[in-house]
């Protein structure tokens, strides 16, 4: 499944005594790859992010995802407001690397 069969689909179910009709909303999740990352010349990173399979993201797409950080994997993070559209079907997101101690790591997680 991509994120553009996301939608609402009808499903009718039949037996022997009953006919019946339902509207189900599908919204597919897609898992998300870091790109490229830049380090800026103010000191703070610029690292992109996208549909693992290719799909093209948008900025209507933004408040599904969730940036957190993490400097042991196990404590994160919300980074509210970080998430940026890049113009070329991806999202990313910049961060001053002062949110958590060093070392730091970054998730993406769609809701």
């Amino acid at each position: 499944m991509q994120r553009t069969n996301a939608g609402t689909y009808t499903v009718t179910v039949t037996n022997a005594s009953t006919n019946m009709t339902v509207a189900i909303q599908l919204h597919v999740l897609v898992p998300q790859l870091l790109s490229s990352s830049l380090l800026l010349t103010n000191g703070r990173v610029f690292i992109s992010f996208g549909d693992y399979n290719g799909g093209s993201l948008s900025a209507q797409d933004i408040p599904t995802f969730v940036l957190q950080a993490s400097s042991n994997l196990l404590n994160w993070v919300t980074l509210p407001d970080a998430i940026v559209p890049t113009g070329n079907g991806q999202l990313g997101f910049i961060d001053n690397l002062q949110t958590v101690p060093p070392p730091v790591f970054f998730r993406v997680l769609e809701q």
